[in-house]
């Protein structure tokens, strides 16, 4: 039987296989083997010399004539089967893609593309097909769906990211935006939690006691473990270091935070995707902040991923 996991990471080296779960025009789409009766996922080897998105998008293409689509990637999965390279545990990583027009024809061993309103049963690999499926489910949120937090409604638009704690999403209510935060309970190698949902409470009111500038946390469901927060529009710190933008403006408030947080025995998560400029003021838009330790303060960890260093480098390829 197979067993199928799933990672945030893993060495860029390690990736065999892209696999991409595809929508179009609210439509499921799936793929025919020549060979085969069954349905399955676009997707495929890496070739030599291909990094892993370019896979991606080759297979996208190959398999479904997709010529205008919006691709992103979800996750890492890893497959171990006793028929499966020796049993031997294999990496690939998974894509979402929207697609908005296909070419005539197709350029692989796919015999035909169809189009579903709900998931086909005979699938190739029905031990894989299906848990990947749900994965990007639950790490994207059904598109355009509707979720509720204490009785008021939100639709969701799209996933801005996920984090050790949770996933939060673009979500939308009487014309306002919003940041909605679903908690999740996934396994994390390197941080150990408590109770999710009242650690994101409680550890807001000690951002506002540090004079943290944050989001607005607007509602709180605690049976849900859902969260709405303030949406902070503007870039992330990490963009506009990945895109060689210089942040050494900001600097100056970020520094300014690192001290009101040391000053309150605080430590908050300082690498960059958890930053946002808006209007030239920085904001710190995650909640979690833990007991101060030298080693995880800005001077000694933080600011080795405000610039284009070696470690800032390093993690962007183990991540592209």
């Amino acid at each position: 039987m197979a067993q199928v996991k799933f990672y945030d990471t893993v060495d860029g080296s390690l990736l065999r296989f892209a696999v991409i779960v595809a929508k179009s025009n609210g439509k499921w789409v799936f793929c025919k083997h020549i060979e085969r009766d069954t349905y399955e996922c676009p997707g495929g080897h890496r070739e030599a010399g291909e990094t892993i998105d370019d896979t991606a998008k080759r297979e996208l293409y190959e398999e479904t004539g997709a010529i205008d689509y919006a691709i992103q990637p979800v996750c890492i999965y890893s497959v171990t089967a006793p028929d499966n390279f020796d049993g031997k545990e294999t990496f690939g990583k998974l894509y979402y893609a929207q697609i908005k027009s296909f070419e005539g024809e197709l350029h692989s061993e796919i015999e035909k593309v169809e189009l579903f309103d709900e998931l086909p049963t005979n699938w190739t690999y029905p031990e894989i097909q299906p848990l990947l499926l749900k994965e990007v489910e639950n790490k994207m949120g059904e598109e355009r769906h509707t979720v509720t937090v204490n009785n008021n409604s939100y639709k969701i638009i799209k996933l801005l990211g996920k984090g050790k704690g949770g996933y939060s999403y673009l979500a939308e209510s009487d014309g306002k935006q919003f940041v909605l935060k679903q908690i999740h309970h996934e396994h994390c190698d390197y941080y150990t939690f408590g109770n999710k949902i009242e650690a994101e409470r409680n550890d807001y009111q000690r951002l506002l006691n540090a004079g943290i500038r944050i989001p607005k946390m607007l509602d709180i469901d605690i049976e849900n473990e859902r969260i709405i927060k303030e949406y902070i529009k503007g870039d992330t710190i990490f963009d506009m270091v990945k895109n060689d933008v210089s942040v050494e403006e900001y600097l100056t408030q970020v520094w300014e935070m690192a001290t009101l947080a040391k000053s309150s025995g605080l430590n908050i998560d300082y690498f960059p995707t958890n930053f946002v400029v808006q209007n030239g003021l920085l904001y710190y838009i995650d909640y979690e902040c833990n007991n101060y330790m030298e080693k995880w303060n800005f001077e000694n960890w933080g600011i080795k991923y405000w610039s284009r260093t070696p470690e800032f480098l390093e993690y962007v390829s183990q991540h592209s």
